[in-house]
């Protein structure tokens, strides 16, 4: 599996994943009640959240935080 090349293809890549499986245990986006984000630059936040708002409108409770590096 190869990472898409900009982060905000990465986000999109993430939330259809998200989709998919919601659809394979037939239960709605609209069902998740807490997301996680790790980013390693918050400074992508808004670019990152705006995308997020497009597939969680309903907005579950999450948690965002800053690591010092992600693997790949």
């Amino acid at each position: 599996m190869t990472l898409e090349e900009t982060l905000s293809k990465q986000t999109q890549r993430i939330c259809e994943n998200i989709k998919a499986i919601c659809a394979e245990l037939d239960i709605e986006m609209s069902d998740i009640c807490k997301t996680s984000i790790f980013l390693t630059d918050m400074g992508d936040f808004e670019r990152v959240n705006g995308i997020y708002g497009i597939y969680f409108p309903h907005k579950p409770a999450r948690s965002c935080v800053q690591v010092s590096a992600l693997p790949k």
